[in-house]
């Protein structure tokens, strides 16, 4: 069973899609049939919990909060080891010439302690700027390894949706 961890802005993807009554349903069956499970993270429930709450005549908060609560069968907290695995991450880019400031990055590296930490199979996420840019991505395999924790496989919205589709 894979354990997959969507990242904040794969929310707001779902919720435009067009085809999402069949995203949710693909999501369902999987997850009944147990071939994989969509977990949260306090951090990204906060992120989404942070969204301007009225977007274009819409109620984008309470929306992005209920795919969540429907999707999500377990959320993690935030823990001591996440944010001690974050820094070192942090560290690390800098060291290989990242550039985002910390405040921008930090809860991306969260995002991605807590999936190394869980042994999360999968993380989707659109953020190929920060969170899984070259640089962020060899931080996270180096520091990763030198801590025994497994790397994540990083899909976009489009590859996710395509492996619901199969």
């Amino acid at each position: 069973m894979k354990k997959i961890l969507l990242d904040t802005n794969i929310y707001g993807k779902i919720v435009v899609d067009a085809e999402k009554k069949l995203i949710h349903a693909k999501i369902h069956s999987a997850q009944d049939s147990l071939s994989f499970l969509i977990y949260g993270f306090v951090i990204i429930r906060k992120e989404l919990r942070a969204v301007k709450r009225v977007v274009e005549g819409m109620n984008l908060r309470s929306d992005l909060l209920k795919v969540y609560d429907d999707l999500v069968k377990k959320t993690y907290p935030l823990e001591n080891e996440m944010e001690r695995l974050a820094e070192e991450y942090f560290n690390t880019y800098l060291n290989l010439g990242g550039t985002t400031p910390k405040d921008k990055l930090f809860n991306d590296l969260l995002i991605i302690a807590c999936a190394s930490i869980k042994n999360l199979n999968v993380v989707v996420s659109e953020d190929r700027r920060t969170m899984l840019g070259e640089v962020a991505v060899r931080a996270y395999q180096q520091i990763n390894n030198n801590n025994n924790y497994p790397q994540p496989e990083f899909l976009s919205y489009e590859e996710f949706k395509n492996e619901l589709k199969k």
